[in-house]
């Protein structure tokens, strides 16, 4: 049970977060600015804890472009603009 409370307390204070740093920036930097910094921790995990290969194959490229475009980038800038 309380692994779901700190979920959900991570979660309400990602909204107050995203609510406040609205003040300061425009909304596609804050969501540009956020999915960067989730991917730099995500790629540094990867690297230092999942001792396996990680390949990017160079025909996949314009699907993960698509995927971070539209479903990624687009649905949380809509969200904060909004």
């Amino acid at each position: 049970m309380t692994p779901i409370l700190l979920l959900y307390l991570c979660m309400a204070c990602g909204f107050a977060f995203g609510k406040a740093s609205l003040a300061y920036m425009p909304p596609l930097l804050f969501v540009g600015a956020r999915m960067s910094i989730a991917g730099l921790i995500l790629v540094w995990y990867q690297f230092f804890f999942k001792k396996e290969r990680f390949v990017v194959h160079l025909q996949h490229g314009a699907l993960f472009a698509a995927m971070c475009l539209f479903h990624i980038y687009g649905s949380y800038a809509l969200e904060y603009w909004a």
